[in-house]
């Protein structure tokens, strides 16, 4: 019995305490590693927050204007709590590929199919403007918008809804689309 006080219980009890020891630098660790995560994922959330809240879809087609465009009232949507500036409307036929937007932007900007706002508050305000006429095969015009947030990161959401921080301005003025830009007025 004193064999094993004197020996034994002290080589357990160290061991014991490094295996605690170890699932407590674990434990610490996990957590310090799921904390981040978390906070990358809120991060994330806040920078497309107001982004999220922008949306835009044709509200009405009039009588068409020409054989190849229509003008149509366009509905915009800002549902956060502050403005968004520099947007633009560009629209473009449903079969045109969203994998290469300076084409699409050269080819709005060569039909006339983009309008420029410079500010947008919140609340829902509508714009008329021309947009591609509506076609065999399902095809119709649809929105893809191009804004700057009050963080002032610049974002393009798809006619899918998808939702990209992306850089705008340069290749819309290398599809032909520069300064200065002629404001659409909004409606209310």
């Amino acid at each position: 019995m004193n064999y094993f006080i004197k020996y034994i219980l002290p080589i357990f009890s160290f061991v014991t305490a490094l295996v605690v020891a170890y699932f407590s630098v674990w434990n610490v660790v996990t957590n310090t590693q799921q904390i981040n995560k978390l906070n990358r994922q809120n991060q994330a959330a806040s920078v497309r927050k107001q982004a999220s809240k922008i949306a835009a879809w044709i509200e009405s087609y009039p009588n068409p204007t020409t054989s190849e465009s229509f003008i149509a009232r366009i509905c915009l949507s800002n549902a956060s709590d502050t403005p968004v500036y520099n947007l633009f409307v560009i629209s473009v036929l449903n079969t045109e590929s969203m994998q290469e937007l300076p084409k699409v932007y050269q080819l709005a900007v060569s039909r006339g199919n983009i309008a420029h706002v410079e500010l947008l508050p919140p609340n829902k305000h509508s714009i008329t403007m021309n947009v591609p006429m509506n076609g065999m095969g399902n095809k119709h015009a649809v929105i893809l918008l191009c804004f700057t947030d009050s963080n002032e990161s610049q974002w393009i959401r798809t006619p899918n809804g998808t939702l990209m921080n992306s850089k705008y301005i340069t290749p819309i003025a290398h599809a032909g689309f520069t300064l200065p830009y002629t404001d659409t007025p909004i409606e209310k």
